[in-house]
């Protein structure tokens, strides 16, 4: 997976690859009332700064599987993430994921996924249905023609 992460004072952005862009809002405002809140593949998120590290709360993502697990985790209506995302060095960032279900879980899930800086990248290159045609090797992009 390759994304671009955008900080602006008022949110941050997780520009995806397939042209998908994950807003979440750090100029302190709440979540939507419940009236106002329907799911969405990748829900409703607010976060706040707590030195170097963003928190995010997500609610309201569609339910069902998430794929990027292996097998995929089937969650439910009341799912509830929890992020801490932050840089560990200059190419390497973590984001620690507690994901609370009481629909499908008996206890909060936590796993930590780690992203590596793709060095070298002149633009963004839009995912590529050819399944990893242009892989990220040894933290650089490689190019394939089709």
């Amino acid at each position: 997976m390759v994304f671009q992460v955008v900080v602006t004072p008022e949110e941050t952005l997780f520009v995806m690859d397939h042209g998908e862009v994950r807003h979440i809002y750090t100029d302190g405002r709440k979540h939507p009332a419940e009236e106002d809140l329907w799911p969405t593949p990748l829900g409703d998120s607010v976060g706040h700064w707590d030195g170097e590290t963003l928190v995010i709360d997500t609610v309201a993502r569609t339910p069902g599987p998430i794929t990027m697990f292996s097998p995929a985790a089937e969650l439910g209506e009341q799912a509830h993430f929890t992020e801490r995302v932050r840089r560990i060095d200059k190419s390497t960032m973590e984001d620690e994921l507690t994901i609370e279900d009481p629909q499908r879980f008996l206890h909060p899930w936590t796993v930590t996924f780690r992203y590596t800086r793709a060095a070298d990248l002149n633009r963004f290159i839009p995912y590529d249905c050819e399944a990893d045609r242009n892989p990220v090797e040894n933290g650089k992009l490689t190019i394939r023609p089709p």
